[in-house]
């Protein structure tokens, strides 16, 4: 709602809204950061609480995130990317190894890309609300 329909402030009449979701509600409004619940694969679970910044070049399918890249990333869990996972481009794009992307719309197997995990169904949908101002914290599901 603060995006699309240009809202200031937020009334929460839901008496059951928990700490942690208005902690997350007041982390967007006053740092523009939003914490996606995920679930990474162990090797991967080093990115849990660490805060990224988007790419100001804005696929249409695909947020992808500012990160060192690392050279020579094998290839692994090559899977079919769908809504909601989270890839790490492997050796094959050769400049691009290491970096990570979080898929907003359900796309074909492609060998350069490494599911690393998966966005919680219930955050999937914020994906579409994330632009070049916003910044990510993965948070591992409770």
């Amino acid at each position: 709602m603060i995006q699309e329909a240009n809202i200031d402030d937020i009334f929460i009449g839901d008496s059951r809204a928990s700490i942690k979701q208005l902690r997350y509600i007041y982390d967007f409004q006053q740092n523009g950061v939003m914490n996606i619940e995920c679930h990474l694969l162990k090797k991967h679970q080093t990115l849990y609480d660490q805060k990224f910044e988007i790419r100001k070049d804005i696929p249409e399918k695909i947020v992808r995130l500012t990160c060192p890249r690392t050279p020579g990333i094998a290839i692994e869990h090559a899977l079919n990317r769908r809504k909601g996972s989270m890839v790490m481009q492997n050796k094959l794009t050769q400049r691009y190894s290491g970096e990570i992307d979080i898929i907003k719309q359900d796309l074909p197997f492609e060998a350069r890309s490494n599911v690393i995990g998966w966005v919680t169904p219930e955050y999937v949908n914020l994906l579409n609300y994330i632009d070049d101002q916003t910044k990510i914290i993965f948070r591992k599901i409770d």
